[in-house]
């Protein structure tokens, strides 16, 4: 009875258990037909020259097929697009010779729905083994194909973001790096050119026949020296915008001292090793080569040996700066707000830019200290 592919008698279902045979024998027509239907897959007999024989109800509804007459007996092949003929054709070859194959691939419906399958070619055997007809059975995986092509699209946009964002990151560091060589070479100009403003105003110092005059000179060569370091700083440090505070006030107060008196005067310092601003560095340098210029050179008797000490306690936020000496001490009556010189009033000033709050201590024959407390 080959007209009905599912007829209980010639379905050549091969199977191992005899007593599963014969059960299988005792179910109706209908019964298989019921089972089948039952599927939500596809399912499709093939016959062994490759024409579709039966098709159940759930699969002529998910390839949208009103009547199955309109397919019976075509090549089960014609039925799939041209890019997927092949797989269909191996999957054929492969039953035909008794083994089980499966692929995937688009196959529109017969109204032109695109849909993704997983197909199962399988052959069925009589009970000598002998194929006799194909069993393919086909699932919808529409749904799932696109959600891996939905999430493929969506790792591509975020791969393809995170180059441009990797590009963009890379032409910043770029422009950086080009700014930041910018910015050192600024500052290795404003240095030298600084430094030779101030080595002018030395020789023109030394030449003053006023000791008044030389004085102003020595302080207006400390004020541009003090500005020099701060460039030179950040033309060698490890940025452009910060410089050590250690690294910063030691050798500039040693080459002020050098310059205003002899080594007669020791200078002990306790700084911490902090990075502070370029602005800051200006400023606190500023106030402290004022002070240690002061106490050079109204501090210490002629010739007279002594000690200054300067010292920072705190951290870059909250810091008291110290410039303290032995020396003779401060006149009875001198007040911050009495002194009139410009160097006191730079030191104000920027103590008072910075926040900071200046006070002084000093008893006549002890010494002096001046401190600036600073919360930046």
């Amino acid at each position: 009875m080959l007209n009905d592919p599912i007829n209980k008698n010639s379905a050549g279902i091969s199977l191992t258990k005899p007593d599963e045979t014969r059960g299988m024998r005792e179910l109706s027509n209908g019964d298989i037909h019921a089972l089948l239907d039952a599927s939500p897959d596809c399912i499709k007999v093939v016959e062994i020259d490759g024409s579709v024989a039966y098709m159940n109800f759930n699969g002529q509804c998910a390839m949208d097929i009103d009547d199955f007459n309109a397919i019976r007996g075509r090549q089960w092949v014609s039925l799939w697009p041209e890019h997927a003929q092949m797989l269909v054709q191996q999957a054929i070859a492969k039953a035909m010779q008794g083994e089980i194959n499966r692929f995937e691939a688009l196959c529109p419906t017969a109204k032109g729905k695109r849909k993704w399958w997983d197909v199962s070619v399988s052959p069925i055997t009589d009970e000598q083994g002998r194929v006799k007809r194909l069993l393919a059975t086909s699932r919808d995986i529409t749904e799932i194909v696109e959600r891996e092509r939905r999430l493929r699209e969506h790792d591509t946009q975020l791969m393809d973001y995170a180059e441009a964002q990797s590009d963009a990151l890379a032409a910043k560091e770029e422009l950086l790096k080009v700014q930041d060589t910018l910015l050192r070479e600024i500052d290795h100009r404003v240095k030298n050119s600084l430094a030779m403003i101030s080595s002018l105003l030395r020789m023109q110092a030394s030449a003053s026949r006023s000791e008044a005059v030389e004085d102003e000179l020595h302080d207006a060569a400390n004020r541009v020296l003090t500005v020099s370091r701060v460039h030179e700083k950040l033309y060698q440090g490890r940025d452009v915008s910060s410089v050590n505070m250690r690294d910063y006030i030691e050798p500039l107060c040693t080459e002020i001292r050098d310059a205003v008196s002899s080594d007669a005067i020791e200078i002990n310092f306790d700084l911490p090793d902090e990075f502070i601003s370029a602005d800051m560095a200006v400023a606190l340098g500023l106030m402290v080569s004022e002070l240690l210029s002061n106490a050079l050179r109204h501090g210490f008797e002629d010739n007279e040996t002594g000690r200054i000490d300067i010292s920072c306690k705190g951290n870059r936020d909250a810091f008291v700066f110290s410039v303290a000496d032995n020396g003779k001490g401060l006149p009875a009556d001198f007040t911050l707000e009495k002194e009139t010189g410009l160097g006191m009033k730079i030191v104000r000033l920027y103590a008072s830019q910075l926040g900071g709050q200046l006070t002084h201590t000093s008893e006549d024959g002890i010494g002096a200290e001046f401190k600036i407390a600073v919360n930046v």
